[in-house]
């Protein structure tokens, strides 16, 4: 997938998106953009034809938790729909993947959203390195942080730190310990 320069314009209180430099292709207006051409649009092409793809619109205010406005979108047709958002620090990763990482307290997760025809959903699949605190990690139970005041019973505590840190899974509503090669790319955001 590769991102092309699209062009916002405004006509008859909608947005229009025309792609620069293809005289093949048609204006799309995109329904329920209130904010005009004041955010950034991003155009990522289909591997398989240059007219068609995905559109980002990014958010007006920033924030932990602001997110992308995404679209599948056509230019040979000129019609778009709205297929739901992903996280605005999320990568496009190929192939109608993003790939979103952040860090919170003392851990770094990495979630893959995955756009399909008709929306966007978080894969099956999430990662965790936890770089500070202790994990209760038993055998065939789900593994969890320990707090403080935590008075659960654990049989196989870990202490994770910066320097020994540990790799957890969540899939669903199961959380196991991975081996730490499985986190290796979260790593390098410590």
């Amino acid at each position: 997938m590769a991102a092309t320069d699209i062009k916002c314009s405004e006509a008859n209180s909608q947005i229009q998106l025309e792609l620069i430099g293809s005289t093949s292709s048609l204006p799309v207006s995109l329904p329920n953009i209130t904010d005009g051409c004041q955010r950034s649009f991003e155009f990522i092409e289909s591997s398989t034809n240059s007219l068609e793809g995905l559109v980002r619109i990014s958010p007006i205010e920033l924030g932990l938790n602001a997110q992308n406005e995404v679209y599948r979108i056509t230019f040979k047709g000129g019609s778009a729909r709205r297929i739901g958002e992903i996280p605005a620090g999320a990568e496009s990763a190929g192939h109608n993947t993003f790939v979103h990482i952040i860090q919170q307290g003392y851990s770094i997760y990495k979630n893959t959203y995955i756009a399909s025809e008709t929306n966007i959903s978080l894969s099956g699949e999430s990662l965790e390195l936890v770089t500070g605190g202790t994990i209760c990690a038993e055998a065939g139970k789900n593994a969890y942080a320990l707090d403080i005041s935590s008075n659960r019973d654990c049989k196989r505590r870990i202490e994770a730190s910066y320097k020994k840190p540990v790799c957890l899974t969540h899939s669903g509503q199961i959380t196991t310990q991975s081996k730490l090669d499985r986190c290796s790319e979260l790593s390098n955001y410590k």
